[in-house]
């Protein structure tokens, strides 16, 4: 898949023109405090004809004026005016060049313009000057996945997550240069990431989903995508997901548990047992699978059957399984004695009470 040209390339943060002056300089400041406000008021040629009247001032110092012109180099590129903001970042670089994101802005428009050489040299100076300036790793690595250099791009995307863990978009895209390169493994570990940290980067991406088809591995993909759509509450994708998971493994019985839940919590009960046997049968001994089943028994209004699906499970006497179990019948107010991961006749007389009036044990 073709890499767009439209890249979401991060900019600048706002520009501050904010010194301590008195008299015609405070006023002459004024109009780059104006220009600032305008900018963030979404007025961008009013903001460029602040800056243009700050920048004609003459007792401005080097950095007051190089700020003005960056400034002014924004505005002109929120306008989408690319061309027009070049000759104020050179301005700005002239007057003051040490600011790392001067050159970072200069290279945003050098990309928007389509000229990628001089927007990564751009972005290689703003780190040589502020290693520390995640936003040109992660441009940078927009320009090399679009140069077709993708190993050096899965370097600067790994960078601005070194430095920021929770950078969604850079886990994202670093997934797109990986599956380019037919790593889909590491490119579908990068987009579960993604997702983790912010489901709607990857989510609404195809993206995601082709790499999981490509990925030798993909079954257990649509089942933790899957997951991760059920705790969004997107409980009709979630099963969408789970029935790829189970068509793709036959055997996946994590994937048949929990589609069985999710079904349960939509109400689907007859089709939620279908998968909750299913589960179980693959699993016997999966105190999670049998709970999921005598969840749904009861449901059913077998409360009999679903009795005896809890009591298997807490046979086979898993005391952390059981504790759960004993704090939240607590908190329904069955469940009186002390709490200690054992099967007794006080679990059991709390448990059968749940079932009689219909409780649902786990929420």
């Amino acid at each position: 898949m073709a890499v767009s040209l439209a890249l979401r390339i991060l900019t600048i943060t706002a520009v501050s023109c904010v010194l301590a002056a008195t008299g015609a300089r405070a006023e002459h400041l004024e109009f780059c405090h104006k220009a600032k406000a305008a900018h963030e008021a979404g007025n961008y040629d009013l903001s460029i004809h602040y800056y243009t009247r700050c920048i004609g001032r003459d007792d401005l110092t080097a950095e007051e004026l190089a700020a003005a012109y960056n400034g002014r180099g924004v505005a002109q590129a929120r306008k989408g005016a690319f061309d027009q903001s070049v000759p104020d970042y050179d301005e700005a670089i002239r007057r003051d060049p040490g600011r790392a994101d001067f050159y970072n802005d200069r290279g945003v428009a050098h990309a928007r313009m389509g000229e990628d050489e001089l927007a990564v040299g751009d972005f290689g100076e703003a780190i040589r000057r502020d290693p520390g300036l995640i936003r040109a790793y992660f441009n940078r690595g927009h320009l090399h996945r679009r140069m077709g250099n993708d190993d050096q791009a899965v370097l600067d995307y790994g960078e601005a997550i070194r430095r920021d863990p929770a950078f969604a978009e850079a886990y994202y895209n670093r997934g797109k240069a990986h599956r380019k390169t037919g790593r889909y493994d590491l490119a579908v570990r990068d987009y579960d990431e993604a997702v983790r940290l912010d489901p709607s980067v990857a989510l609404a991406h195809d993206d995601y989903t082709e790499a999981i088809r490509e990925y030798p591995g993909f079954a257990q993909e649509y089942y933790k995508r899957g997951n991760t759509q059920r705790r969004k509450g997107n409980y009709e994708q979630a099963v969408r997901d789970y029935a790829e998971a189970v068509r793709l493994n036959p055997g996946h019985a994590a994937a048949y548990n929990v589609r069985a839940w999710t079904l349960y919590l939509l109400g689907r009960n007859e089709e939620a047992l279908e998968d909750a046997e299913r589960a179980v049968a693959l699993t016997p001994k999966n105190v999670y699978h049998l709970g999921t089943r005598g969840h749904v028994m009861a449901a059913l209004g077998r409360q009999k059957d679903a009795l005896a699906t809890f009591e298997r499970a807490m046979a086979v006497g898993d005391p952390d399984w059981i504790e759960s179990y004993q704090k939240a019948l607590k908190r329904h107010g069955y469940y009186k004695a002390a709490i200690h991961g054992e099967y007794d006749p006080a679990t059991r007389a709390a448990l059968l009470a749940c079932l009689l009036v219909g409780c649902r044990v786990i929420e």
